[in-house]
């Protein structure tokens, strides 16, 4: 019994001291639910006037909570999260960071801030930025650097690291020049869900070197030249930065003075695919010498200017690469080019294995040939003018497709109906029913 009483009294003290530690933590701004967690407010009268000083003292499983104001820091991450167990960052309410983040960590989240007047890369991921998370941030006038950046590593291949970040929901934009949008190097990263414009850029929106990217869903619009030759997307082979397995996927460009995609590549690189995308008003042309090129499903309306512009170009040249075994597929070229255009061409090199049918030419094009392909027939778009490319009852593109693997939905991720349609969008005797140009 006298044993019990002593138990029972040892357990009541340390009730007492676990309770008196919530009571110190709540003292000091913290928040300690279950699991030992913590919120770490940030701002006036709070337990830190710095967000530098919450992150350093974030553990894994913290939320980091940013009061609204405006903040003239630059933030290094300390230490990793976990799986199951992040360090967010996050803005609560309009916070406004004049400086950066860089992201040093793994399973760190940076979610909602303003970001401006950087003085280098807005948010700077470190090849040990594993399984990172950028969230839902406006990133503005950070030019002339780059608002995500995953720096490329000579002595280490850009397959490498970091592996799994998301980028989803950001808005970048603005009117001082920027060197490149969205720079990655590493493997499985997945970049959706962003709107890039308006603004100015020097070189490219994306820079995707690595393994098994994917960018999807992404609106791209009115972006300027600042100089530079400007791609949506560039790649190039040089140093180990290879691209193996990119998808760019169900992606709206408007308004792009410059070419939709550039890519060289290194002998291990290939499987570059584009498809459901909507390309409108593009100054020139994508342009590729990646093995496995592949372009299925896209629309391509007033893109490729001049004559004999085209829209895609497949191509072969040591030491670029060679664009063998590449298919170019049931894309709609609408109003592209001149009347010797509008379409696309393969070099010699990487004719014999090239496949390219099913296609849908707007005004008719001299010398355009394909054994299923449409010249010359109007596709019937709901709108163009306002960005809506969904099919009206009897486009010719409906029903003319071929059915490809290793996807089977459409830009509004509906799955496609047995016999394809020509396009982005499969048709269902409906009116559009995703919001026009996004």
């Amino acid at each position: 019994m006298k044993r019990e009483k002593c138990m029972s009294k040892t357990k009541v003290n340390e009730m007492k001291i676990f309770l008196g530690a919530i009571s110190l933590a709540l003292s000091l701004g913290l928040v300690v639910p279950f699991g030992y967690t913590a919120t770490r407010e940030v701002g006036a009268g709070r337990a830190y006037s710095t967000i530098q000083a919450a992150v350093t003292d974030a553990q894994p499983g913290d939320t980091v909570l940013v009061n609204a104001g405006t903040y003239s820091e630059s933030v290094s991450t300390e230490r990793d999260g976990a799986h199951g167990k992040r360090i967010t960052i996050k803005a609560g309410g309009k916070v406004v960071l004049r400086g950066g983040f860089n992201i040093k960590h793994s399973y760190i989240s940076i979610d909602g801030f303003e970001i401006t007047a950087s003085g280098g890369n807005a948010i700077f991921v470190d090849r040990d930025a594993n399984y990172c998370e950028i969230l839902n941030n406006n990133i503005h006038d950070f030019g002339p650097y780059r608002a995500i950046y995953m720096p490329k590593k000579v002595k280490v291949p850009a397959h490498f690291a970091p592996t799994g970040c998301l980028i989803k929901g950001n808005w970048i934009h603005g009117s001082k020049a920027a060197k490149v949008y969205i720079a990655l190097t590493g493997i499985n990263h997945i970049i959706e869900d962003n709107e890039i414009g308006p603004g100015v850029i020097i070189e490219d929106a994306f820079r995707p070197f690595g393994d098994n990217h994917v960018i999807r869903n992404n609106y791209i619009h009115d972006v300027k030249s600042g100089g530079g030759h400007t791609d949506v997307f560039q790649i190039f082979g040089v140093n180990n930065w290879r691209v193996r397995n990119l998808v760019f996927e169900k992606n709206t460009i408007i308004n792009w003075k410059g070419q939709p995609w550039m890519a060289d590549c290194t002998p291990d690189s290939g499987i570059i695919t584009i498809r459901n995308n909507i390309f409108q008003n593009i100054r020139g042309a994508g342009i590729s010498y990646c093995p496995q090129t592949r372009v299925y499903n896209n629309v391509f309306h007033e893109t490729g200017y001049g004559k004999i512009g085209k829209a895609i170009f497949i191509r072969s040249r040591s030491p670029r690469g060679s664009g063998e075994h590449s298919e170019v597929r049931n894309n709609i070229f609408s109003r592209t080019g001149g009347y010797r255009g509008g379409w696309y061409s393969v070099a010699q090199g990487a004719r014999s294995t090239f496949k390219g049918d099913h296609n849908l030419v707007f005004p008719r094009r001299r010398g355009f040939r394909e054994a299923h392909g449409i010249n010359g027939k109007d596709p019937l778009f709901m709108n163009p003018s306002t960005g809506d490319f969904h099919l009206q009852s009897g486009s010719p593109a409906i029903n003319s497709g071929t059915t490809l693997t290793g996807f089977n939905d459409d830009k509004d991720g509906k799955i496609r109906s047995d016999i394809w349609d020509i396009g982005p969008y499969e048709y269902y005797g409906s009116a559009s029913t995703s919001p026009p140009r996004k």
